[in-house]
C-alpha cells in the first residue's frame, strides 16, 4: 500500500508517548503552526522583508512587507515558528497552477516543464526566511525540516525549491533534495540561485522501506514535545488526514486584507492586470479591490436653485434635504476596478 494514504514515517529511535494535555502551552517555549489569521500572515510576510532587505535581495518599501502574488492563491499554506509573539522563522508552500506558475518558472521553466510533460505535480517551497540569532539556529533547523516532512504528505510528485547557492549545501545534507538546475543569476532579488528537487515518490518508497516506521499520528507530536516545540492542531490534522490543508481548511486571506496590501504595492498589483485573473481572485475573495475606488462624475446637472443656495453657504456640504428632495438628485458611487 502506498504511502501517499497510508501516511506513516521513519523516526530514528522511538520517543515516548504523551498526554496532549500534560504541559501547558505556554510551558512548551515555540510553536510551529500554518498561519490561521491576517495577523499570522502579516508577521511572516514583515519577517520575510527584514531577512530580504538585510541580506540586500530587495529595496526598502512603504508597507515593509514581502508579498508576492503567489500568496494569493487559496492553497498557498504559509509556515511559521514562534516563539511567545516573535516569529522565528517562516516558509511558503506554493502548489503549481496554470494561472501562476512557480515562483522558480522566472530561472527554471524548462527544467519545470519536463515534469509537468510527465504530468507530474509540483510544489515549491518559497519564501523562506528566519531571524538570524544562532540561538534560535536549533529551533530554525527543526522547523524547515517539518516544512519538508509536510511537504511529502502532500498530493505532490515533487518538492521544489529555489536557494542562494551558499545554502544549497545545506537542504542537499538535511534533506533529500538534489541539483535541479544550474546556477544562474536572478535579477529579482540582485544574487544568484540554484534550483533543487525531491522527488516524493521516491522518499514515499523510502518510508515504506525502512525497517523501522512509527505511526505519525501517534507519535510525530511526541517527537516535536520532547524538544520543548508544540505542533498546532491545523499542521496534525493535515498531516494525518487524506486530503490536503488547502481541501478542508480556507486561506486565512480576505478581500479587505489583499486590497490594503495591493494598493501599497503596485509591483503585484500589475502582475494581476489580466481579466482572467482578476475574475478569478474575485470568486475568491469578494470585496477584493485592485485600485483606489474613485467615484463617477455625476451626470445630472445641477439645477440653478441648488447652486444658487451653494452660492450662498459658501460650502458643497450642506445641503438641506428640502433643497435635495426639490432637486431630484442621484448620487453615482459606482467603482471601477
Amino acid at each position: 500500500m502506498s504511502s501517499f494514504n497510508k501516511r506513516w514515517l521513519r523516526f530514528p529511535h522511538r520517543v515516548k508517548s504523551y498526554e496532549k494535555n500534560s504541559e501547558r502551552f505556554d510551558e512548551m517555549g515555540h510553536v510551529f503552526k500554518i498561519a490561521a489569521s491576517c495577523d499570522d500572515l502579516w508577521q511572516s510576510f514583515r519577517l520575510i522583508y527584514d531577512q530580504y532587505l538585510h541580506e540586500g535581495y530587495i529595496s526598502e518599501r512603504k508597507n515593509k512587507i514581502f508579498f508576492t502574488k503567489y500568496h494569493l492563491l487559496p492553497e498557498t499554506t504559509v509556515f511559521s515558528a514562534k516563539h511567545g509573539c516573535e516569529t522565528l522563522a517562516t516558509a511558503t508552500l506554493v502548489y503549481d497552477s496554470h494561472l501562476f506558475g512557480l515562483p522558480m518558472d522566472h530561472l527554471y521553466q524548462d527544467e519545470l516543464d519536463v515534469l509537468r510533460n510527465k504530468e507530474r505535480k509540483i510544489l515549491e517551497i518559497s519564501s523562506l526566511a528566519s531571524v538570524m540569532a544562532t540561538e534560535w539556529q536549533g529551533v530554525v533547523m527543526n522547523f524547515i525540516r517539518l516544512v519538508f516532512l509536510y511537504s511529502t504528505f502532500q498530493k505532490v510528485n515533487d518538492i521544489c525549491i529555489m536557494v542562494n547557492p551558499k545554502h544549497a549545501d545545506f537542504y542537499i545534507k538535511s534533506s533529500p533534495f538534489k541539483m535541479f538546475g544550474k546556477e544562474k543569476f536572478y535579477p529579482k532579488v540582485k544574487a544568484p540561485a540554484v534550483a533543487l528537487r525531491a522527488d516524493v515518490d521516491e522518499i514515499r518508497d523510502f518510508y515504506e522501506n525502512s525497517s523501522f516506521i512509527v505511526s505519525v499520528e501517534d507519535h510525530l507530536s511526541s517527537l516535536y514535545h520532547s524538544l520543548k516545540i508544540k505542533l498546532s492542531c491545523n499542521i496534525l490534522e493535515s498531516i494525518c488526514s487524506s486530503q490536503n490543508f488547502s481541501d478542508s481548511t480556507p486561506n486565512p486571506l480576505n478581500g479587505e486584507f489583499i486590497s490594503n496590501i495591493l494598493l501599497e504595492d503596485k509591483d503585484v498589483s500589475n502582475q494581476l492586470a489580466s481579466a482572467e485573473v482578476r475574475a478569478f481572485l474575485r470568486e475568491a475573495y469578494p470585496g477584493i479591490r485592485f485600485e483606489k475606488a474613485s467615484p463617477r462624475k455625476s451626470n445630472h446637472r445641477v439645477p440653478d436653485l441648488v447652486k444658487k443656495e451653494l452660492s450662498k453657504t459658501g460650502s458643497r456640504l450642506m445641503w438641506t434635504g428640502a433643497l435635495a428632495a426639490q432637486a431630484n438628485l442621484k448620487w453615482n458611487t459606482a467603482v471601477e476596478y
